[in-house]
C-alpha cells in the first residue's frame, strides 16, 4: 500500500484549506476517488461528488441541510438505526439517499432514505452523500418511496404487499383503460429502473391479489408478526378459505401462535390443515384378514378369493362360518 492510503498517514495534522485541499494528493486518492468529503472541508457547503447526463447531482450535504415531512414508514425501530450507523462506519455510505433541490432557505426535502439519514445521525457523521432529482410530481414522490420500501429488509411479508398494491393503483391511474398484465409489467419495468432488480410479473401480481383479498381481520392478526415468517405461500393457503373468514382468522391466530413459540408453522403443514377442511379425507375401507395367507385384504379382493374356493364344499363351509358378513352380501347381489 502507497504512504498516501496508510491509514496511519498524518491527516491529523494538516491544514489545508480551500482550493489546497482539492489540489491535496491525499484527498485525491484517499477521499475524493470514493466519493468522501476530506475532514478539512467545512460542512456547511454541500460539495458536488457526480452529475448525470439526466440533471441529478450527487452531493456530499450537511445532516442539518436535510429535512424529512412523512417518511413511508413512521416507525423506524432503534435497533435498524444502529445497525445502519454500524454499516456506515465499517463500509461508508453505498447508496444515496434521493432529495429534491433545494428550498429558498437552502434546504433540502428527504425523499428516499429516511434509514440512512438516521443511521449516519447516530454514527455522529456531519454529512451524508444525496441524489438531486426533480420529480415531476407528489405521485412520482410516492412511487420511488415505494420502490425504496419494497427492497427493505425490515418490512414485513404484508407490509410489502400493501405496497405493491398501492404501487398498482397508481400505475393504474397512469395507464387508465389498459389491460392489468400491461400495467404490472411497467411496474415491474419501474423497479428495475430504480433498483437494478426486476422482480417476476407473477410474483408482482400475486402480492396485490393478497393486498386486495386478505380480510384486515386476519391482516390484523398477522400484522405484528416480524421477518419473512409469514410469506406468499402462507397467504395463498389461507386465500382458498375466502368462503370461510371465520376458519382463516382462526387459522391465522394458530400460525401466529407458532410464530410466538419460536417454531413457525411450514407451508406444507398449512396446506394439509386447509386440505382437510375443503377436502374431507376419504373413509378408510374395511381391510379383512385373509384365511388361507393372513395378509391384509380389501373386501373387493377377499370375494374374489372366496370365489376361487366355491368349488371345494368342505372349505367353503369354512369360510362361510368364518365370512358370513361378506357371504350375505354376495347372496343379496345374487338374489337382487
Amino acid at each position: 500500500m502507497s504512504k498516501l492510503l496508510s491509514s496511519d498517514f498524518p491527516c491529523g495534522v494538516c491544514t489545508k484549506k480551500g482550493q489546497e485541499i482539492e489540489e491535496c494528493p491525499v484527498y485525491q486518492y484517499k477521499f475524493k476517488v470514493f466519493g468522501r468529503r476530506c475532514p478539512r472541508q467545512e460542512p456547511n457547503e454541500s460539495t458536488v461528488v457526480a452529475e448525470e447526463v439526466a440533471a441529478d447531482q450527487y452531493l456530499e450535504l450537511p445532516l442539518e441541510l436535510i429535512y424529512w415531512n412523512e417518511p413511508i414508514r413512521k416507525a423506524i425501530r432503534q435497533e435498524d438505526i444502529e445497525n445502519m450507523a454500524m454499516s456506515l462506519r465499517l463500509h461508508k455510505q453505498i447508496q444515496p439517499v434521493v432529495v429534491k433541490p433545494a428550498d429558498e432557505e437552502g434546504r433540502y426535502e428527504g425523499v428516499v432514505g429516511r434509514l440512512r439519514y438516521e443511521g449516519a445521525k447516530h454514527a455522529h457523521l456531519k454529512t451524508v452523500l444525496a441524489r438531486v432529482h426533480q420529480f415531476k410530481s407528489q405521485k412520482e414522490v410516492r412511487e420511488w418511496q415505494l420502490v425504496e420500501n419494497l427492497h427493505r429488509r425490515q418490512l414485513t411479508e404484508l407490509e410489502r404487499d400493501d405496497a405493491y398494491k398501492e404501487l398498482y393503483d397508481l400505475t393504474k391511474q397512469e395507464r387508465s383503460g389498459v389491460y392489468k398484465e400491461h400495467i404490472v409489467n411497467d411496474m415491474a419495468k419501474k423497479i428495475e429502473e430504480l433498483t437494478g432488480e426486476r422482480p417476476s410479473e407473477k410474483t408482482i401480481w400475486k402480492r396485490i391479489q393478497i393486498a386486495e383479498e386478505l380480510p384486515d381481520r386476519v391482516k390484523r392478526t398477522l400484522k405484528s408478526l416480524t421477518g419473512e415468517s409469514f410469506g406468499v405461500r402462507h397467504a395463498e393457503q389461507l386465500l382458498r378459505l375466502k368462503d370461510m373468514p371465520d376458519k382463516q382468522v382462526k387459522f391465522a391466530e394458530e400460525f401466529a401462535a407458532t410464530v410466538i413459540k419460536g417454531k413457525p408453522m411450514t407451508v406444507k403443514n398449512l396446506k394439509k390443515k386447509v386440505d382437510d377442511l375443503i377436502m374431507p379425507p376419504k373413509p378408510k375401507e374395511t381391510a379383512f384378514t385373509c384365511f388361507f395367507c393372513g395378509a391384509k385384504l380389501s373386501m373387493e379382493k377377499l370375494k374374489k378369493k372366496i370365489r376361487e374356493v366355491e368349488e371345494d364344499p368342505v372349505l367353503h363351509v369354512v369360510v362361510k362360518e368364518r365370512y358370513g358378513e361378506v357371504l350375505k352380501i354376495d347372496e343379496k347381489r345374487e338374489g337382487g
